[in-house]
């Protein structure tokens, strides 16, 4: 974990400026970590530029989030729906919401259980272009409280 961390800091110190930003008609894809509490969560997510809505772009997504150990494992499955504020070339901010799956089950010396259900999320982030085709994200999102994901996107 802190060597996927110490990598990502130094893309964000090495690469040079770009002159990119998030498109209409792109696609990004891109793993990430979550950060929750005690909890590493790794995943992947994907975005299409779907349309211009007033002054930024809206785009249109799906993830997908896993952790597991020997007593317990949680899959996330989703779809996202983000507006994204035209601010300049090399920083997307966005705000969005995420419509996902939540499957947990666990088991330990006396039971064996689990549970699932549809659930939902805001949250708001930013992803900083590198080039034009890879961009750092971070994210904040207010599942449950506030945590952190941090993810790296690259253009198809």
């Amino acid at each position: 974990m802190k060597k996927f961390l110490t990598l990502f800091v130094l893309i964000f110190v090495i690469v040079a400026k770009s002159n990119a930003q998030f498109v209409i008609g792109g696609s990004y894809l891109g793993p990430h970590v979550w950060l929750l509490n005690s909890l590493t969560i790794f995943g992947a997510d994907y975005e299409y530029g779907l349309a211009k809505l007033g002054p930024g772009k809206f785009g249109i997504g799906a993830n997908l989030d896993y952790y597991s150990t020997d007593y317990a494992s949680i899959i996330w499955v989703g779809v996202t729906g983000l507006y994204h504020f035209d601010v300049n070339n090399q920083i997307d901010p966005f705000v969005g919401l995420n419509l996902y799956n939540s499957t947990v089950s666990y088991k330990d010396n006396f039971s064996t259980g689990g549970t699932s259900g549809i659930a939902w999320d805001i949250y708001g982030g930013a992803r900083y272009f590198f080039t034009p085709s890879l961009a750092g994200n971070l994210t904040a999102s207010f599942r449950g409280g506030i945590n952190l994901r941090v993810g790296v996107d690259f253009k198809l």
